[in-house]
């Protein structure tokens, strides 16, 4: 259970720094965008001062077209980092909530629930003790057993506990 939920922190981590990577893209591109624009409208001033006199209008033209330009580039950056960031939002909550199903522990999963001791080291331990041919060992075991014979429990998942079952057995088919 640890380290599923470290997992999942570490994937909330992972998250969270894309996350702000993105959300940093999305400035640095908004900030293109608002030079852009204030480059644009400076060109639409030049642009109209350049229409007083004559010589200049090309040059303004130009500066305006490339005023347009920046824009429409910064424009699409920020279209394609917006998706970015939605995903790792995205990303982000769902790691949250798998972290909150993982930290939750054993009362979210279905399955059995075994007493204190019986852990993968004990049996282990059981194992080897009984290849030595340790008696003593094998012996506490079957005593720990058989005082915990009854608190073996079954852990239902929600989806368990909405399942119908109809204790009757089924309708023999008569025969002839």
């Amino acid at each position: 259970m640890q380290s599923d939920a470290k997992q999942q922190q570490a994937t909330i981590n992972d998250a969270q720094s894309q996350l702000a990577t993105q959300q940093g893209k999305l400035t640095d591109t908004q900030k293109q965008l608002d030079t852009a624009q204030a480059d644009y409208q400076k060109a639409l001033a030049e642009q109209d001062q350049a229409t007083q006199n004559d010589p200049d209008v090309q040059a303004a033209t130009t500066a305006v077209n490339k005023a347009q330009q920046k824009v429409s580039t910064a424009q699409d950056g920020a279209k394609q980092a917006a998706p970015a960031l939605s995903d790792a939002q995205t990303r982000q909550q769902q790691a949250g909530d798998e972290l909150s199903r993982a930290q939750s522990g054993s009362t979210q999963q279905t399955g059995f629930q075994l007493p204190d001791g019986y852990t993968r080291e004990n049996y282990y331990k059981l194992q080897d003790a009984l290849a030595d041919g340790n008696m003593d060992v094998r012996d506490a075991w079957d005593n720990m057993a058989g005082q915990n014979y009854m608190k073996f429990k079954y852990v239902h998942s929600a989806q368990d506990k909405q399942e119908a079952v109809d204790p009757a057995p089924p309708d023999e088919p008569a025969t002839d």
